[in-house]
């Protein structure tokens, strides 16, 4: 009686071992699945498992395979990817059933000739090897179809694959290619070829002689022109070219069968008629030249943002799913009525300050125009029956007309931020509202009609002047999302009959108090109190391990002995295994005096160069929030304050970790580098406070990240912190969060984004065996090249913070620390030149604020976190 075929699947489990107990089943099993585990030797008996079929072993330590592998010959799927193979394993020249072959991102220079025995061989994966050859032998694999090539060190386009005729799939990108043979063309039956990242100077035309070719990526070259012959590719569905120097795109016209076209980051200048390509039904020419745009397909959507487009033309009876125009130059907003069907309309970040009665198309669905000075409000818009979302934040609006209003029946969402209204009776006629967001207007009171709009579920009203909260809000039973934060609150004893709230944010208020209530609600999960004026006696513990997130400020008095007045307060905290973020710790009195050197003009207190600190975060359009932050001022001592914000990817266990250790692991990193010095005889600190706090910092992330691996985390975290002292500003940043600072007239980067896509760090990157997929991810997992976590990515991932210093200047203003839910929307003489424009306003959180409102309204769809100090 033949027994039972078994798989068996332990991948990320920990093991250091080959599993004992699989090799005692070695009899019934078919497949082993050990991905994701810490085995470096696989054992001299694996030639038990007479019946397998598929083997895994991906991210491991293999560097060998035993001797007995070779007499699995019945394996058809190997996947040996990311182990540390230098050389390709000959043992595997044996296995003449294998049908796929995977090993990704190791170390080897060559492939031998003995893979041409593998006659059965359908796919390769080598991504991230280090080839510059194919061996010939490999025409003898005649079944080949698919082959992955990616990141490896091609000068020369391997000609051997030519041979191949049945391949569908090449895979060249982020190689050295320079031309490609003639003899593709072989390749009848190649459907995708994917070349980007190469160094072609010209467009290779001999691919256009590839008569299946379906779908063409060769974006990031160098060529400037596309030939004429790219229209032989009559089968072409998908074309992608971005991050080149083309400036048009004559040929396409004629290509009936194109799908698609992606264009982002070029030169592209003016697009050809395109009103004959019924196929087209995806346009994205992003970040380009354009300044206008006519001759549509007739079913297209299409994303223009980053143009200069003046104008635009719709086709007769098109029908189009959305329309992206957003920060172009249109200066009125454009007829839609030649169109059948529009679904969503996006013209923010333009110049508009008329809205044309045509622009009102009554199928239309979601409306974007914020970041317009249009001063009134468009009373054409009652015309769009269909309208589910409006955006018009940041128009400069002062009055909502309730007629208006009253024909949006369908209105679910609205976002009204950023204007300058006062009062909002016409809101009451929204009766289907579930998302309203009127930040930073003019608001001085609770608008109380919004307390009937009893379908609302995420209310934003941050940044205005409400003192007092009605006790009606409580109608507004399915509200789940409240940010009021930045007003003059007292009291908030009312929000606690708001039973389904599950986020709550009232920081930088007046509040006094923490209603006793908060901790009986069952559906909150989060709050942030932050820069409020809670007494010291103010016990909050039970709300402390209540909630996934919470935020507090807590003054703390600890202080060397020989200074009375540096009260150290903790501006902002974050709870972690139910303990505060910063533990008590002093400076030894030694230390003190060597980091209180006088500059030549004698600043030294704090006093003499005070700050002020205002922050402000949310969730925006992610699920959960996964950014921390601290801010502490007197950080150790007078006139040293230390500001972090940590962005957390795939969780929040890193970023909540490392906000709550982080102070005190650096405070006990710098007093053992000033310790060591102390104990030399002879000591210059101007000579040695750089490399004191650079040393401290650098060992802070790496305690912090080996506390990663303690925990076991498989989250991740950028991280950027900022200390200011007197004389100086020390930035140590790990990731794509950033810290600019803002002077008078310009503004100073104070860190580098960690992309993968970066020359140094992706230099890097393949030092350390790791690669960089086309959508810019770290071994096609992480958009980081450092970060604090991540360990499965290590070490082609760092944690090894850039550390970089600047002196302080009468000319500095201000510093911003952000995530990059703010970086992706906007630049940083953008955000500089929003933060100059509100530096009088009395509180710097109601900047902090409204960058982050800024950064939602246009469309970021990250964690919004940013922290502002004004110097």
């Amino acid at each position: 009686m033949s027994q039972e075929k078994q798989h068996y699947n332990k991948k990320n489990s920990g093991l250091k071992l080959f599993p004992k107990d699989c090799l005692g089943q070695s009899g019934t099993i078919v497949s082993i699945d050990l991905s994701n585990n810490d085995i470096s030797v696989l054992p001299k008996e694996m030639g038990v498992f007479k019946g397998l079929t598929h083997f895994r072993m991906m991210a491991n330590k293999i560097n060998a395979l035993p001797l007995s592998f070779a007499t699995l010959t019945g394996i058809r799927h190997l996947d040996l990817n990311a182990n540390q193979f230098t050389t390709f394993p000959t043992q595997i020249s044996t296995l003449t059933g294998l049908e796929e072959l995977q090993m990704i991102q190791n170390q080897m220079t060559e492939i031998p000739e003995c893979i041409g025995n593998l006659t059965k061989l359908q796919r390769i994966s080598f991504t991230a090897n280090f080839l510059k050859t194919l061996p010939v032998s490999l025409a003898k694999c005649t079944d080949m179809n698919y082959i992955e090539l990616t990141s490896n060190e091609f000068e020369k386009f391997p000609e051997v694959v030519c041979q191949l005729s049945k391949v569908t799939i090449l895979m060249l990108q982020q190689n050295q290619l320079k031309d490609v043979p003639s003899s593709i063309s072989k390749l009848e039956r190649m459907s995708g070829l994917y070349l980007s990242t190469n160094n072609f100077d010209k467009f290779p035309e001999t691919i256009c002689k590839c008569p299946s070719l379906t779908q063409l990526e060769i974006d990031n070259n160098n060529f400037v022109d596309i030939p004429d012959s790219l229209s032989l590719l009559t089968k072409l569905k998908t074309l992608i070219i971005n991050k080149s120097f083309v400036s048009c795109l004559n040929t396409i016209d004629a290509m009936s069968s194109l799908c698609q076209i992606v264009m982002s980051d070029t030169k592209c200048m003016f697009l050809p008629d395109l009103s004959t390509n019924s196929k087209l039904t995806s346009l994205i020419v992003i970040r380009g030249c354009l300044n206008e745009v006519k001759s549509l397909p007739p079913n297209c959507s299409c994303r223009f943002g980053g143009n200069s487009i003046e104008s635009i033309e719709f086709p007769e009876n098109g029908v189009v799913q959305y329309m992206i125009l957003a920060n172009n130059k249109l200066t009125c907003s454009p007829d839609l009525s030649m169109l059948s069907k529009i679904s969503r309309l996006d013209l923010s970040q333009n110049r508009i300050t008329w809205f044309d009665d045509k622009t009102c198309h009554p199928t239309l669905q979601q409306l974007d125009v914020s970041c317009n000075p249009l001063v009134e409000f468009p009373v054409c818009l009652s015309r769009c029956v269909s309208l589910k979302t409006l955006n018009v934040s940041d128009c400069h609006l002062f009055d909502i007309p309730t007629n208006v209003l009253a024909s949006l029946s369908n209105l679910e969402n609205l976002y009204l931020a950023c204007n300058h209204l006062s009062s909002l009776e016409s809101l009451s006629v929204s009766t289907k509202l579930k998302t309203l967001y009127l930040q930073s207007n003019n608001l001085l009171h609770f608008p109380r009609c919004v307390c009937n709009l009893t379908t609302l579920k995420t209310l934003f009203l941050s940044n205005n002047l409400i003192t007092v909260i009605p006790d009606q809000i409580s109608k507004l039973s399915q509200l789940e999302i409240l940010d009021l934060c930045c007003n003059c609150i007292l009291d908030i004893e009312c929000l606690t009959a708001l039973y389904n709230l599950k986020e709550l944010n009232v920081a930088f208020n007046f509040i006094k108090t923490i209603p006793v209530g908060f901790s009986q609600m069952k559906s909150l999960s989060a709050m942030n109190i932050n820069g409020n004026q809670l007494s010291l006696k103010e016990k909050i513990p039970h709300l402390e391990k209540k909630f996934d997130f919470f935020q507090v400020q807590i003054p703390v008095l600890k202080t060397p002995k020989d200074e009375v007045d540096g009260a150290t307060t903790i501006l902002s905290t974050t709870v972690f295994a139910d303990k505060k973020v910063v533990k008590t710790f002093n400076m030894p009195s030694e230390t003190y005096q060597f980091l209180t050197l006088k500059t030549a003009n004698g600043v030294l207190s704090e006093d003499e160069h005070p700050i002020e600190v205002g922050s402000s975060e949310m969730k925006g359009r992610r699920p959960s929030m996964q950014d921390t932050t601290f801010e502490i001022k007197n950080f150790m001592m007078k006139g040293f304050h230390m500001i972090g914000l940590f962005d957390g990817h795939g969780g929040d266990n890193v970023s909540k970790m490392a906000s709550a250790m982080f102070p005190t692991v650096f405070a006990n990193q710098l007093q053992a580098q000033v310790k060591r010095s102390l104990s030399k005889k002879k000591i210059e600190p101007e000579n040695y406070i750089d490399n004191w706090v650079k040393t401290a910092f650098s060992e802070t992330y790496e305690i912090l990240n080996k506390n990663v691996e303690n925990q076991k985390y498989t989250d991740g975290s950028a991280a950027v912190v900022v200390l200011i002292t007197p004389q100086k500003l020390y930035c140590a940043n790990c990731g794509d969060s950033r810290a600019l600072l803002v002077q008078k007239n310009t503004e100073i980067p104070m860190s580098v984004d960690h992309k993968p896509t970066h020359p140094n760090e992706l230099r890097r990157i393949r030092k350390n065996n790791g690669y960089v997929d086309k959508s810019g991810r770290l071994n096609g997992e992480v958009g980081l090249a450092r970060a604090l976590g991540d360990l499965r990515c290590h070490p082609a991932l760092t944690a090894e913070p850039e550390v970089l210093t600047y002196n302080r200047s009468g000319e500095d203003l201000a510093i911003v620390m952000a995530c990059d839910g703010v970086w992706d929307v906007f630049e940083n003489v953008t955000v500089a030149r929003m933060v100059r424009e509100r530096l009088s306003m009395p509180r710097v959180a109601d900047i902090a604020c409204f960058l982050r409102d800024a950064a939602h309204f246009n469309d970021s769809g990250d964690n919004i976190s940013s922290i502002v100090v004004r110097l």
